[in-house]
């Protein structure tokens, strides 16, 4: 099944930040790197967008948030060191401090 549309049963879904983050987190650990997830849960969020879909569009958001530390620290998505984004360093200041 296409990214996008394991995206779109998740965003139906009894809770749908719960599956989105379940998704996000399966994608990463199957190998996808970050900015590729980040990519295809954007591409889907224009979509909402365009379909005026603006609830379903802030849940994904929120996922997003997750995938780029923007979020609290109990919801955000980590990986490991190889799978970040290459050529930018996602870990936050806080964050760097305690894995040393």
């Amino acid at each position: 099944m296409r990214v996008d549309e394991q995206i779109e049963l998740a965003l139906h879904s009894p809770e749908p930040f719960k599956q989105l983050h379940a998704l996000a987190v399966n994608l990463l650990d199957q190998g996808s790197d970050r900015a590729t997830v980040i990519q295809d849960f954007k591409k889907v969020q224009r979509q909402l967008r365009a379909a005026d879909r603006e609830a379903e569009e802030d849940v994904l958001m929120d996922v997003l948030d997750c995938l780029v530390d923007w979020c609290s620290p109990h919801v955000r998505i980590e990986t490991a060191p190889d799978q970040r984004v290459a050529g930018k360093d996602t870990t936050s200041p806080d964050r760097a401090s305690r894995e040393q």
